[in-house]
């Protein structure tokens, strides 16, 4: 998780310094071209507002990824259900689980586990979840509870029909 990463890289980044330093002061670093690591380099682009959002059409896989990468203290992946934000704090792939004909975001599903939501290939249990709140921070974790036949993530169609309402 996003959690255990920084953990760990507060420990390697400063002893790979302490390190580095160390060979520089002692004159036996030893320099390396960028292009025999990676011609290419590595890219990423800021986060924006928004980025945290769950794209239930992308692969279970994916899915589950994408929260592992977002748990606090990241912002945790989010999605909406009944008109609330919520940060999903932990999902679990299902070995073998079958395509499943639905909606993507639909919770097809509910065990002592947690909510089974359909995803773009399959689909995943939710274990974890927390409403956000108005500042942003996160409120209590609870396992998910959403009934089967609801529907997880924005309705960009209600959301044009308001605006267009309030626009009229």
């Amino acid at each position: 998780t996003y959690a255990t990463l920084l953990a760990s890289a507060e420990e390697l980044c400063a002893s790979t310094l302490v390190q580095a330093i160390s060979d520089v002061y002692e004159g036996t670093d030893q320099r390396i071209v960028q292009a025999t690591i990676d011609p290419v380099g590595m890219y990423c682009c800021r986060r924006r507002e928004g980025d945290e959002e769950i794209d239930w059409t992308s692969g279970t896989a994916s899915i589950e990824r994408f929260v592992r990468a977002l748990v606090p203290p990241g912002p945790g992946a989010r999605t909406t259900w009944k008109d609330a934000s919520y940060a999903i704090l932990a999902a679990e792939t299902i070995d073998g689980a079958k395509p499943y004909a639905g909606a993507a975001g639909e919770v097809i599903g509910r065990d002592l586990g947690g909510i089974l939501v359909k995803s773009g290939d399959t689909f995943l249990r939710l274990t974890r979840w927390a409403p956000v709140q108005p500042d942003g921070s996160l409120g209590a974790a609870t396992v998910p509870n959403a009934p089967r036949g609801q529907r997880l993530g924005l309705d960009l169609k209600a959301r044009l029909a308001r605006a267009e309402a309030r626009i009229a």
